[in-house]
């Protein structure tokens, strides 16, 4: 996957890019997600989900219960945590290692955890009401 900047006009062009880069991972890789709130990043996932077989509707931000595990996907969402040290209770260490591709919210903790070789960086942004911008980077 090449870096690039991908701007949407609304949730539908969030999630269609959701899928084209989901498409684009190997097995293992980790997606670090970046970004205010309402900046897009759940309705990614969403359209990342859908690419592995998820509908849409059973991907909500799992901020109370941090990660969300199926089949070959996983996604959580660091929102509530503060250190490395809660990063434990969830196991995190043994997530990141998983052939599954995970993609993290909030995942500013977990940065520096994943090899170069296996994450892709997205920081998303709120243009206005409806329009959104990803700035998707490979590696570093």
């Amino acid at each position: 996957m090449s870096d690039c900047t991908v701007k949407v006009k609304d949730v539908q062009e969030t999630r269609r890019l959701g899928r084209l880069i989901a498409s684009c991972l190997e097995g293992g890789t980790v997606v670090l997600l970046f970004g205010e709130i309402g900046c897009g990043k759940t309705e990614l996932v969403k359209g990342m989900a859908t690419f592995f077989g998820i509908p849409p509707e059973d991907v909500s931000s799992p901020s109370f219960t941090i990660v969300h595990e199926y089949e070959s996907f996983v996604h959580v969402d660091l929102y509530r945590l503060e250190s490395r040290v809660e990063l434990e209770d969830i196991d995190i260490y043994r997530l990141l290692q998983d052939s599954r591709v995970k993609v993290v919210e909030w995942a500013t903790l977990v940065e520096g955890m994943v090899p170069e070789n296996k994450r892709v960086k997205i920081q998303c942004f709120e243009l206005s009401e409806t329009e959104r911008c990803f700035v998707v980077t490979d590696g570093t």
